[in-house]
Parts: structure tokens; sequence; C-alpha cells
């Protein structure tokens, strides 16, 4: 339990290492902004539209003002349009291009466009000037990472803003759920921000290997199964949470789109199979909740039904969806299950309760890393 202790405290460490890294990375000028309140936004049923028709429809004052920031728009088969009038003082002071010749040099501002969500099938992201296309990017899973011209792990676009005004024109589908904060910044700042999830994640996957091998060892020399349990539910979220934040698809599979699109769901199910598995057993309820041990066979056997339900539809949808319904039913289980058991007797429940919570913690902030 020591080494959940040293966990628990590496994990709360750094986030307030996070924390002050970050505010000392923001400049007067706000530095990365989260500008989905300054979107205009369009759903369109199917994926009929061009950039040029939403520019139309923009210009023609028929989209939506995000004025509420939305950020998440849920499962939907609807193609999601973004525009984003981009005025380049409001982002930080133009440079000029050859400051040695200002009589043939022209002002601009570097900037990035970060998308930040790992999972989104297709992303587009138009450019427009003086009422015409100048670039186009493609990003998102249907894609290689390797292809990307910014080699992040979230979607990025760098671009040199030239005008007084442009005009940004952002396409999003996916079958995933459809969570697009979209943030802009001057690439100093955005390295900033990449550098404090760097710190956030290097300690939370170095504590989770470490605490892993230790529940390794202490099987391997007391035999009780309880130790590995907890070891495979550390790997399963490890595998998960190495996958949902796009760390895989950066770093390892980066030239395969079907195991990023398919790992995801299936990661998830393990790590929902593992965590029911952990609590029945970590907690001892053989002892302390017996009708529950009783019943355990049930509960697996719905989990095992829920996958053969999820090969059948074949849908990623529906597999993402209907297990994210689980895991949040699950984590309310497994705190329920928690009290109960510490109210019965047992010791070990204050430490699995306390673990509950340094990974809701860790699991909060990360989501506060992507603006949700």
């Amino acid at each position: 339990m020591r080494a959940f202790l040293f966990f628990a405290g590496f994990v709360v460490f750094s986030i307030l290492l996070c924390k002050l890294a970050h505010a000392k990375s923001i400049d007067p000028s706000g530095g990365m902004q989260l500008v989905n309140d300054k979107l205009w936004m369009l759903q369109e049923s199917g994926s009929a539209l061009s950039a040029e028709e939403v520019m139309a429809k923009y210009e023609g004052r028929l989209l939506t003002k995000n004025t509420s920031g939305q950020v998440s728009y849920g499962f939907t088969n609807n193609t999601i349009w973004g525009v984003l009038p981009v005025d380049i003082h409001t982002y930080g002071e133009p440079v000029t291009s050859d400051p040695h010749n200002l009589s043939e040099s022209f002002p601009f501002l570097p900037l990035v466009i970060e998308i930040d969500n790992a999972w989104l099938d297709d992303i587009d992201v138009y450019f427009f000037e003086n009422g015409e296309r100048k670039h186009h990017v493609t990003l998102g899973d249907n894609q290689i990472h390797s292809a990307r011209a910014e080699r992040a792990r979230m979607p990025s676009v760098f671009y040199r803003f030239t005008q007084q005004q442009t005009i940004v024109v952002f396409r999003f589908s996916s079958q995933d759920p459809m969570t697009i904060p979209v943030y802009l910044g001057q690439p100093v700042i955005a390295n900033d921000k990449s550098t404090e999830n760097a710190y956030f994640y290097g300690a939370l996957y170095g504590s989770l290997v470490i605490l892993l091998v230790y529940n390794l060892v202490l099987y391997s020399y007391l035999k009780e199964r309880r130790y590995l349990l907890y070891s495979l539910y550390l790997l399963s979220f490890l595998a998960f949470n190495f996958t949902y934040t796009g760390h895989g698809f950066w770093w390892v599979w980066s030239d395969s789109v079907f195991l990023q699109q398919g790992l995801m769901p299936t990661l998830m199910f393990f790590y929902l199979f593992s965590a029911v598995r952990l609590t029945i057993e970590f907690l001892n309820t053989q002892l302390y909740l017996p009708k529950l041990y009783r019943n355990r066979k049930y509960i697996y056997g719905g989990l095992g039904a829920l996958a053969v339900l999820i090969i059948l539809v074949g849908s990623r949808s529906f597999a993402v969806m209907s297990q994210l319904v689980v895991l949040t039913t699950i984590s309310l289980w497994m705190l329920a299950i928690g009290i109960f058991a510490y109210r019965n007797g047992d010791t070990l429940a204050k430490f699995f309760l306390l673990r509950y919570s340094v990974e809701l913690g860790a699991r909060r902030y990360q989501v506060s890393l992507r603006g949700d």
C-alpha cells in the first residue's frame, strides 16, 4: 500500500507542477486561447456542402454564433461546420517577413490552430483571404498520422496570417463523440501547452508503470490474486489512456488507421472488465458483500453479452457509446461498493476508495487540459 500512496502523491504533485508550469507559460495576451465561443456554427445533415458554400452562408448571416462556447456535440451523424474570423491583432503583434528590407517585406502573424481531440475521424481546415480559398489542410484519424504536416499529438495546423482578417472554415465528422475544442495561439505558446501536457502524462504513465511492476513483484512472491488483478487493471487503464489521448497514434502505430480506430473501443472493454473484476475481488466481497460475490458470474456474463452485441452490431459508434454508458454506471457502482465494503469492516476498502479518488482526479485533469 505504500507504493499506492507514493503513486497518489506523485500524481497530485505532478498536477500541481503542471498548474505552476501553465501559469508561468501564459503571456499577457492570454496564451493559447480556446476560441469555440468565437465560432459560427452549422450542422449539416449529410456531407454535401463545400467550404465555399458554407462561406456563402456565413456571409449571408445564416450561421449561428456559438456564444456559449459549446465544445461537445455528442454522437451525431451530422457534419459539423465552424467558421472562425481571425483578426491578427487579436492574437499578437505581426512581424515583418524581412526586417532588413522593409520596402519589400509584408507583416504576418504565425499562429497554430489545434483541435484538442485525438480521435476525430475527419477534420478539414480551410483558409479564406479576401473571399478566396488560399489553403486547405486535411487531418483526423482517417489518414495516417505520419502524413500530417505538424508532428504533434493533437491535430494541428501552422499558418502565417498575412491579412487583417482571415476566415478559417472547419469541417468535422466522426463516428466517435464529437468533441471539438479549438485552440489558437502563437507557436511558442503552443509549445508551452504541449510541454505542460508532456509533464503531466510523463508523471502519470511513469507512476503507473512503477505501481504495475511493484504489484507484479508482490504477486510473484505472495501469490495473492488481488495483486495480479490490480496489475491487469493498471495495464488496461494505461493502454486505454495511451490510446485515446493520441499517444499511441503519435508514437507507435502512426501508419495504421485500422489500429487507431479499432483499439480504443477494444481497450475500453478490457478496462471495464478489469475494473469490475478488481472491485469484486480486491475488496474481498466473498466475506464482506457475499450477495454480490455470489452474483459475480451474472455480472461477468452481462459484460460478455455486451461484447458479443458490439461485435454483432459492427458499429464503432455503438461500441463507444454503449461502453461509455456502462463506464459511467460502473464508476458510480465502484464507489458505492467501496463504501459498503468499508462500512461492513473491510479495511482495504479505504485504500480502494483513495485509489478511486486519485484516478478520478487524474481523469478530470485530463478533461480540463482539453477544455471540455
